[in-house]
């Protein structure tokens, strides 16, 4: 228990963090470049959404509101060029699978395994909101 500024016991909050889950140094520094080259994917052509995606994965900071908003967006685009109802001349070449779901699998890959506590202040910000959807 931890006392709060009125001096009331609360219950304490353990933070997981990356090194908890991923022991490999070598797939932490993984995860922490895809985090960033999906960040910077993002940033570059929605530069309008600056301080959304892009700057979250960038940051390591807010990745799971990030990381299912991006999904979300993904999965929109996806519908955007199903192959169902294009004109004719219309050819994909996997009509199920593309490029938005692998980047979508990269997004909450990223979240979930805390990517971004290394080269980020994900660790810093887990310190601050704990383990939930915040993170």
């Amino acid at each position: 228990m931890t006392p709060d500024a009125r001096g009331v016991d609360l219950p304490y909050r353990e933070v997981t963090f990356q090194e908890d889950i991923v022991r490999s140094s070598a797939l932490r520094k993984l995860l922490a470049f895809a985090r960033i080259l999906i960040g910077w994917t993002f940033m570059w052509p929605f530069l309008d959404k600056l301080f959304g995606i892009g700057l979250a994965m960038l940051l390591g900071a807010g990745l799971k509101i990030a990381a299912w908003s991006g999904t979300l967006l993904l999965f929109l685009m996806y519908l955007a060029q199903f192959p169902q109802g294009q004109p004719a001349d219309f050819h994909a070449t996997n009509p199920i699978t593309d490029s938005h779901w692998h980047e979508a699998a990269l997004l909450l890959l990223c979240a979930y395994g805390l990517a971004g506590d290394t080269f980020g202040i994900c660790k810093w910000w887990g310190r601050k909101v704990g383990n939930g959807f915040l993170r």
